[in-house]
């Protein structure tokens, strides 16, 4: 046999020694099996083999018990801006557009952009949105579907790593009952992270198969990073991990194969000739598919700073403090961090939804307690390390720990700072590492304590029910927003971002008491936050409590003063305090001028929409400052030509604007819809119609739909009743309608004659606001006319209605009339009636319909008395001379009768 045929047949024979011993456990388990059917013990062979040989169907009923709860959850946190929000989902969006804007929606090259690049995420999305709208079920549904696609395949690469079965199997449910990994699953925008997962572990698989030729697993792992990398970034780093593995898998490759070839003859010359060889022709092959793969990497990296416009996004430093510090205080904090990723992996039990401010103090100095955690991490990391590449002979170790650790390098702030301090959706893809080394000591305590296997599965075991209990009381946490930030709150209680957020939904809801506290609490802790100042003066203004809402707003503008040399600092919060309180002090005459004058702020952001978007609304209602609102329409418009909020402002000022000089005509005559604006009258017709041309650049421009629709209903312009009622369903199909868009909805669909449609759409208004006394009464009222009454229906939502507001006078005049008609009820409708009275006396109404009660108590004096002091005060349009006349006839036929009761009336 000549050297080059022995060497290949040596080359093959080691290549196929891998999967000849991974094929041998199936024969193994095989034995068993008849090994156990002859001494009788069927059952437990049935059991074992039975559980490995549906891994599968075990794994995915593992993660639809573990995350059941968020199936029937909200959109919280980022899920808003990243689904409702985001205009990239809606259909009228080209495609395209995924590919040139970023994960929330705006366009890349935009100042205001996040920078994440995720359009195959985006994609899915959209795919969900088609099919189901803004129902969270669909979305939560697609992401525990993924997570179990995820772990079935973390299985197949844990059987190419350990060839057991078994350990696989115990490793793949503890990835899939991981408590880390709520927030992926539990949190719509965590598909970024589950998604970019299957790429990334597709690539691990195909590069670790054999049964691929080495070029066809180049490209596929290639390609399947990219598709990774345009889910989330880091599945790009599968390519890195792709490299190692090719190094350090083939390094001790020669001695390996002298282990073949029989001891009496490793050491001939021309075993060492091949020797050498070989190792020339392995490392060129080496060298060149790493070549390969950090080539696809850097190419797929360059592209990132390209659409970035290699620019890094800029983070305010409440979002990582550690990063506007300096030395040492930003390496120490950055190094503990690390190590509480570490824990966070190993001790699952506090987590919360964020971590950002004051959540995890700084590490100032060497004195800090922390710094013991530092020590103690990295050492351990060190000599893990050091043992898989210098002393252990098995690579997998140091394969597994880079699976730990290069994934993570992304958000370890090592090259750039991150937007975050700490994110357990950015530990997914590190997990798979953590857990595979898990696995790994798993593996050698089965191994090495076979006498206490059972021992040790039952403790294994334990851990899995808790991690199991564990992860579906966090998805019961992630289902509303409100359990979801108060949970934070009890691991981060200095978070004031998570106190703000608290506080607005109890603002929202009514409960303003609550709300101030939190917004308090939040600038107790955090002065120099814009947010809390901002906050705490909204709801101020909300309480008419003007003195103290000027202090909240001054304090926020005093902020934007020391961001004003930081030009990258300057945030929408800053400039919406400029706008709140420009506004306050606006109310007052002597002021106006000073509100005005806080324009300036366009000279530190001139291309911010939200400027130009605030101050028109101000001018425009100022009648005297009308020409220079459209002076400032037609500067927003050379940045956003196009955008349909600043054509939505041009059709409001079109209802106030007339015409004016040709001079400033000629200025704005470069867009068209801006001429329009100058040239036009300012009547409904043309409102609408440039409503419509707002509506024809984003037919989901939300303000443009309610205006329009309301210009509908207001003009009576029945008409178009069908299009206001189209426009409205829009908002509400969009998620973003409030309980005004549903009453105004419903009775344009009541006038239409659709009193079905009308009552669903009162009863989501009800449903949103339970004190809303129109949406009350209007029920009541359709259930009380319609073509079979629902009288005891309509007393329900009549009740409901006054315990709100006791002196709703049409509520109480209906409640009395169904009363007495229905019920004949005479005392409680005499009641509703006299209170009326006692709030409008002389509401004609009220003082008819007690007439009414005298006649059907046959009381004719009374009711005589009572319909002729109507007619002596002349009040109202209710036929009272009949009524009268109705009354002294029924008095008559009583007295001839026999009764003399009530002759002298005659």
């Amino acid at each position: 046999m000549t050297l080059g045929s022995e060497t290949a047949s040596t080359h093959r024979l080691f290549c196929s020694i891998r999967t000849r011993f991974c094929e041998l456990e199936s024969v193994v388990s095989r034995h068993h099996q008849n090994v156990c059917e002859k001494l009788g013990n069927r059952s437990s062979c049935l059991t074992k083999t039975s559980i490995l040989r549906n891994p599968y169907v075990l794994l995915v009923v593992v993660c639809y018990i573990s995350y059941w709860p968020s199936i029937w959850g909200q959109l919280v946190l980022d899920d808003r801006p990243a689904i409702i929000d985001n205009k990239d989902l809606r259909p009228n969006t080209p495609l395209y557009r995924l590919f040139e804007n970023d994960f929330w929606g705006t366009p890349l090259h935009k100042e205001q952009s996040h920078r994440s690049y995720r359009p195959l995420t985006t994609l899915t999305f959209r795919w969900n949105f088609y099919i189901h709208g803004l129902n969270p079920m669909g979305y939560h549904i697609i992401n525990i579907a993924l997570h179990s696609f995820v772990c079935i395949l973390f299985y197949n690469y844990s059987r190419l790593l350990f060839c057991d079965s078994m350990t696989s199997l115990i490793t793949s449910l503890l990835f899939a009952v991981h408590s880390i990994h709520t927030e992926c699953v539990a949190s719509i925008v965590g598909r970024a992270e589950l998604l970019s997962a299957i790429f990334y572990l597709s690539t691990l698989l195909i590069w670790s198969s054999q049964k691929y030729k080495t070029k066809t697993k180049l490209l596929l792992c290639v390609i399947f990073s990219w598709f990774g990398f345009l889910c989330k970034e880091q599945s790009l780093t599968s390519l890195i991990i792709c490299a190692i593995h090719e190094l350090i898998s083939r390094r001790h490759l020669p001695n390996k194969e002298n282990k073949i070839i029989p001891k009496a003859n490793r050491n001939s010359i021309i075993v060492r000739v091949g020797n050498i060889k070989r190792s020339q022709m392995v490392w060129r092959k080496i060298v060149k598919n790493i070549f390969i793969l950090l080539s696809a990497f850097m190419s797929a990296l360059i592209f990132r700073l390209y659409l970035m416009g290699n620019k890094f996004p800029k983070f305010n430093r409440f979002d990582n403090p550690a990063s506007y510090s300096g030395a040492p205080t930003k390496q120490l904090t950055y190094s503990y961090l690390i190590a509480f990723n570490s824990w966070l992996l190993l001790f699952p039990c506090d987590l919360s939804c964020d971590w950002t401010h004051a959540s995890i103090p700084l590490v100032s100095n060497l004195t800090d307690p922390r710094i013991w955690t530092i020590g103690a991490f990295f050492a351990i990391l060190f000599a893990l390390l050091f043992y898989a590449l210098i002393k252990s002979e098995d690579h997998r170790l140091f394969l597994v720990l880079t699976l730990a650790i290069v994934p993570f390098i992304p958000s370890s702030n090592i090259f750039f700072p991150t937007g975050f301090v700490v994110a357990e959706r950015v530990l997914y893809l590190p997990s798979i590492g953590f857990v595979l080394l898990i696995g790994m000591g798993v593996k050698k305590m089965l191994d090495s304590w076979e006498s206490h296997s059972t021992r040790i599965k039952t403790i294994i075991g334990l851990l899995l029910i808790v991690y199991t209990v564990k992860t579906y009381h966090r998805c019961n946490e992630w289902n509303n927003e409100y359990s979801l930030y108060t949970s934070g709150l009890k691991v981060n209680p200095m978070n004031t971002k998570l106190l703000n957020n608290l506080g607005r939904l109890y603002e929202r809801d009514g409960n303003y008491d609550v709300a101030i506290n939190y917004f308090r609490d939040a600038v107790r802790i955090e002065p120099s936050d814009v947010r809390g100042h901002l906050n705490l003066g909204n709801i101020l203004l909300k309480l008419n409590n003007s003195i103290e809402a000027e202090m909240s707003y001054t304090t926020a503008t005093n902020l934007l003063q020391e961001s004003a040399n930081t030009w990258h600092q300057i945030s929408s919060m800053h400039l919406t305090a400029l706008f709140r309180l420009s506004q306050l002090i606006s109310r007052d005459p002597h002021r106006t001028q000073e509100a005005f004058n806080s324009r300036d702020v366009l000279n530190l952001k001139s291309d911010f929409k939200p400027v130009f978007d605030s101050w028109t609304q101000e001018m425009r209602s100022s009648s005297n400052r009308r020409i220079e609102a459209a002076v400032m329409l037609a500067e927003a418009l050379q940045y956003e030509s196009s955008d349909p909020d600043v054509l939505y402002n041009v059709c409001n000022l079109c209802k106030h604007l007339k015409r004016v000089s040709q001079n400033l005509i000629h200025y704005l005559s470069y867009n068209f819809f801006l001429g329009i604006v100058i040239n036009e009258s300012g009547s409904a017709d043309e409102a609408l119609e440039l409503f419509d041309k707002a509506l024809s650049v984003d037919p989901h421009h939300e303000p443009s739909l309610l205006a329009s629709a309301r210009i509908i209903q207001d003009q009576g312009l029945s008409g178009l009743h069908e299009v206001a009622i189209e426009r409205l369903n829009t908002i509400i199909e969009l998620g973003r309608a409030d309980e005004t868009v549903y009453f105004n909805a419903a009775m344009l669909a009541i006038k239409s004659g659709r009193f079905d449609c009308g009552k669903r759409l009162l009863e989501s208004a009800i449903q949103m606001k339970g004190n809303f006394s129109e949406a009350l009464y209007n029920m009541a009222l359709i259930l009380y006319n319609e073509e079979y009454p629902q009288p005891l229906q309509a007393v329900e939502y009549l009740t409901k209605l006054l315990n709100t507001n006791g002196e709703h006078i049409k509520g109480l005049l209906l409640l009395g009339d169904i009363y007495i008609e229905y019920f004949n009820d005479l005392k409680n409708g005499e009641n509703c009636y006299n209170k009326i009275l006692s709030i409008d006396a002389n509401n004609v109404f009220a003082q008819h319909n007690l007439c009414v009660v005298h006649v059907r108590r046959k009381h004719f004096h009374e009711a005589i008395q009572c319909f002729e002091k109507i007619q002596k005060n002349n009040i109202g349009s209710v036929n009272v001379e009949h009524h009268l006349k109705l009354t002294r006839d029924l008095l008559r036929d009583q007295l001839r009768n026999g009764s003399n009761e009530f002759k002298f009336l005659l």
